[in-house]
């Protein structure tokens, strides 16, 4: 499964912990995990963030399209 995960700081930059200033962990990631547990623990073992309190983090479920609907998608692009 694959997930989202968005990263948004919600402290002014001068509050933040140096660390935090020097990593810049805002933005998105997209991780591939069994479930959102897991795909949490990838991210944070991969993306330090001193404090968790200066950021919001949200998680999401990205759901695949199947043939069927990428077919159609293609199809409706196709036709405009």
């Amino acid at each position: 499964m694959k997930f989202k995960i968005t990263v948004k700081q919600i402290v002014k930059k001068a509050l933040l912990d140096t660390e935090d200033k020097d990593s810049n962990p805002k933005g998105i990631y997209h991780i591939e995990a069994s479930n959102e547990e897991e795909a949490l623990d990838i991210f944070h073992d991969n993306t330090p963030i001193a404090c968790l309190d200066d950021f919001s983090i949200k998680i999401k479920l990205i759901r695949e399209k199947s043939n069927a609907e990428k077919f159609i998608f293609q199809k409706q692009k196709d036709n405009k």
